[in-house]
């Protein structure tokens, strides 16, 4: 304890000596006094101002007459509002500025008294009864509070009304039954006509039943007249679909023109029934001969990829040749042996440029398809997108084989200068310009659907262009064999003549025959190459479009009777049963365009008003049944009751006596009516303003907010290292260092107590009925939350006085300071018996509304409890967790943001 103390006395004498650090300690001692202060001062009697809160006022109420007397209750409300000073009532000059001012905050709620107000009071005269209504609105927007306070203040106004109403009522009865009394001697003869009339309907009651039976009778037939008026009503609820099909026949009449002109498509197709048989053969015999078309076809890629493996092969021995061409005649028979290969190998050549003219006006015959198929503008966006990448696709591999094929026939050319070669490359450079172009375009049009441009134009020309080249390539296809192929072959067969000796061979090798047959021979590959491609593609094809020809084949020739019995049946109808029914269509659509709209408004008024009527009808049979039902036999055995003692009243009743008893004190009886239960209220601990009431929770708030500041401020940790007048330092553990430091601690939280506890007494003036235990209780609390706060802290540096802060918010709305727990969420039902908070308030809830020590001592035992096991428990723990703590503080600190 000893050791304890000098670290205590320590801690002090740094604190006197450094005059900042004291000046900061007196800081810490008062600052959380201020909290508390400003927020008492600040709730000290809110509901005393409550004549600030302007409360808008604003009356429609008409007058209305009653026995020869102008009622005019709204008026009167509203000179009984201005003598009213418990809310600020603002009476404004119209309904558009009280429900403008509560809409911007300038007014927090509004009274509005409706014109029918005196009206609606005044009901119950007539026995048509309807409560009057008084529109409270209120802007909750603004303020959590202002609404409960001004809704009491309607609520006030409302019973206030009530009471007076029930007062006013009870007076004018008393009233009325004083006169009956008065009047009954000068109206015995009357009483005795009403008597005479009870007798004649007791006589009749059995007549008066047998009505009270048909009455029974038409309510057990109104479920069948229901049920037909609802049928009636489904068949009206049909008539928008109805007119949906009528508008459908006017517009099948507004097309017969055009469908007279299929029956004349129709007729005609009538006669081409032979055509169409003829189509079907033809089909059938595609069909059969499909395997005969697809073996041609893998024909043809045999060939080419033979065509393909023969150029390859003379293309590996061309450098042979051209060596042996160079090294002179000791190689002839050498050379003669591989130029004749050569030789060989340009027989392809001509089939490949016939193939490259094949592929190439193919393509084009797609593009034209295609590009067509934009331009009818039946695709969407997408799809166009798509067909214009597949064009793009096309247009390329139609370049390359154009582009091989000019470079092939340039090749020709340049060995024996043919003019007609010439002029087909001419030819063939210009349609790769076109395609060249179209191709360039292609991702322009793209963009150009993906910003919302037309894109026809463009689509045009490309269409126009397909068109050129497919007509172009058709023509020379159409002629190859009797012009493009001579000119070829003359050439082809020059080389091969040219080559055909040994010694020609060494004349011409050097010369123009090889260097051109090596492009040659380059350029056939890559037309065959490209012309086997595009045949790969539709080989793949093949198997689907078998299949595809076969259904075709299958469903027309296997229809084909039911299909021409079809045509001459519907040809039949158009000549025969067609002109009847346009006739007939033609009056539907006159009648639906005509006569129907004055049908069906008619039919609908109709069924309207008994719509409309059905309902008070069925209402009306009803309370007439239930009437005869419920109270017939009532009002029947009353009437015969009624009758049995008019009979005997005539030697019975004393009338005399009746008056006196209607003779009474009318103030009194209604006194007593309007207010029959007085409400005496008996305080319990009374506590006069608001501030006082709220000072326990802001104190104990206060002392758990500057034992926190203090923590974050005050190092938790004794560093007497260097410090020259502590001697032999080692003798000092941890536990003293610990225990010296919470001295420290205590005593700042003493005094920070004992400051907020006398100025709540002395500066504020709260009301407190016991003083001295409000100061003793308060230092006590200081105590106990500074030394749990020190715990936290000190075992768990940040973590600590994180955990202390989360106890703050939670105590806030746990602890049932300001309103009840049962009101709170379960969450806070549940950990408010775990809060420190929850018995601190209520500790010093005792001295200030008077001690209830049953209550006190309970308090006080739990927070003793709280403060010992935080005491205790953080010396235990100290020397344990300290050595975790710093680890996890050095690894905190190395983020060079934390202290």
């Amino acid at each position: 304890m000893k050791k304890t103390l000098e670290i205590f006395a320590l801690d002090w004498k740094r604190i006197f000596k450094a005059p900042f650090a004291l000046a900061l300690v007196v800081a810490l001692i008062i600052l959380p006094s201020l909290y508390a202060w400003f927020n008492i001062a600040a709730l000290w009697d809110p509901y005393g101002s409550t004549g600030d809160l302007k409360v808008a006022v604003y009356s429609d109420d008409q007058a209305v007459t009653f026995q020869d007397k102008d009622i005019h209750i709204g008026e009167d409300l509203i000179d009984s509002l201005k003598d009213n000073d418990k809310l600020g009532w603002t009476f404004v000059k119209s309904k558009a500025d009280m429900e403008d001012g509560v809409k911007t905050g300038k007014y927090y709620a509004s009274i509005y008294i409706p014109a029918d107000f005196s009206k609606d009071l005044l009901s119950f005269v007539n026995g048509d009864i309807k409560k009057p209504e008084i529109i409270y609105s209120v802007n909750q927007k603004i303020n959590a509070i202002a609404p409960k306070i001004t809704g009491s203040g309607a609520a006030t106004l409302q019973q206030t009304i009530s009471k007076e109403f029930t007062a006013t009522v009870s007076t004018t009865l008393v009233d009325v039954f004083n006169k009956i009394g008065v009047d009954l001697d000068t109206n015995l003869p009357t009483i005795q006509k009403v008597s005479s009339m009870l007798l004649t309907i007791d006589d009749h009651l059995d007549e008066i039943d047998g009505y009270t039976q048909e009455v029974l009778n038409l309510q057990g037939k109104m479920p069948d007249l229901k049920e037909k008026l609802a049928k009636a009503n489904e068949a009206i609820a049909y008539l928008p679909e109805a007119n949906k099909v009528a508008d459908k026949v006017v517009k099948i009449n507004e097309i017969m023109p055009q469908v007279d002109a299929v029956g004349t498509l129709v007729l005609d197709l009538q006669t081409k029934i032979p055509e169409i048989q003829n189509a079907g053969a033809q089909i059938a015999k595609i069909d059969g001969d499909f395997d005969t078309i697809v073996a041609t076809l893998n024909d043809g890629v045999a060939q080419a990829n033979n065509a393909l493996t023969i150029i390859s092969q003379v293309q590996q021995i061309l450098p042979d040749v051209i060596q042996l061409a160079q090294n002179g005649s000791g190689y002839v028979t050498t050379a003669n042996d591989l130029l004749n290969k050569l030789a060989g190998s340009l027989d392809t050549i001509a089939p490949a440029i016939k193939e490259g003219l094949v592929v190439t006006n193919h393509i084009a015959g797609n593009i034209v398809g295609v590009t067509q198929e934009i331009i009818d503008g039946n695709l969407t966006n997408q799809e166009i997108k798509d067909r214009l990448q597949g064009l793009k696709t096309q247009l390329q591999t139609s370049n390359q084989t154009i582009d091989s094929l000019i470079s092939t026939l340039k090749s020709l050319q340049a060995i024996n200068n043919d003019p007609k070669l010439a002029q087909l490359i001419a030819q063939m450079e210009t349609l790769q310009q076109g395609i060249q172009v179209a191709e360039s375009k292609i991702d322009q049009l793209i963009a150009a659907i993906d910003s919302g441009k037309d894109i026809k134009a463009e689509m045009q020309q490309i269409h126009d262009t397909a068109v050129t080249v497919q007509t172009e390539t058709g023509n020379l296809l159409n002629s190859f064999d009797t012009v493009v192929l001579p000119t070829i072959k003359a050439t082809i067969d020059q080389v091969k003549t040219d080559l055909s000796t040994a010694q020609g061979v060494l004349d011409q090798a050097n010369g123009t025959i090889l260097p051109n047959v090596s492009d040659l021979l380059t350029n056939t590959s890559g037309i065959i190459t490209n012309a086997l491609g595009v045949i790969q593609e539709y080989q793949k094809e093949i198997p689907a479009l078998k299949q595809e020809i076969h259904d075709a084949n299958v469903l027309l020739n296997d229809n084909m009777t039911l299909i021409v019995d079809g045509i001459n049946t519907a040809a039949a109808f158009y000549q025969d049963d067609f002109p009847a029914l346009k006739e007939k269509l033609n009056k539907a659509s006159s009648f639906i365009q005509n006569d129907l709209p004055g049908i069906e408004e008619n039919l609908t008024s109709t069924l309207n008003t008994v719509n409309e009527k059905m309902p008070t009808i069925e209402t009306a049979v009803n309370t007439a049944s239930d009437l005869i039902k419920n109270d017939w036999p009532t009002l029947k055995s009353g009437i015969t009751k009624a009758a049995d003692a008019v009979r005997k009243q005539k030697d019975n009743v004393d009338l005399g006596e009746i008056i006196k008893l209607l003779k009474s004190d009318a103030n009194q009886e209604s006194d007593f009516i309007s207010n029959p239960v007085l409400l005496k209220e008996e305080a319990m601990y009374p506590i006069p303003n608001y501030g006082s009431a709220s000072a326990p929770f802001y104190t104990a708030l206060c002392l758990w907010v500057g034992a926190v500041l203090l923590s974050s401020v005050f190092k938790t940790d004794v560093d007497i290292e260097g410090e020259d007048d502590v001697k032999d330092k080692k003798r000092y553990k941890p536990i003293h260092l610990f225990y010296g430091r919470m001295l420290t601690f205590l005593s700042v939280g003493f005094f920070q107590a004992l400051i907020v506890s006398l100025g709540n007494l002395f500066i504020l003036d709260t009301y407190t009925v016991n003083k001295v235990w409000f100061v003793l209780f308060t230092i006590f609390l200081g105590l106990v939350f500074m030394s749990m706060v020190y715990v936290l802290a000190s075992l768990f540096g940040n973590l600590g006085k994180g955990i202390a802060v989360i106890i703050l918010v939670l105590s806030i709305s746990g602890a049932g300071a300001n309103f009840p727990v049962v009101l709170s969420p379960k969450f806070f039902q549940i950990i408010n018996p775990m809060l420190p908070f929850t018995y601190a308030v209520d500790l010093l809830r005792e001295p200030v509304g008077g001690i209830l020590w049953q209550t006190a001592l309970l308090n006080l035992f739990v927070l003793f409890a709280f403060g010992v096991a935080f005491i205790v428990l953080g010396g235990f723990l100290k020397k344990y967790v300290e050595e975790h703590m710093n680890g996890i503080e050095s690894k905190v600190n190395k983020g060079k943001i934390f202290h």
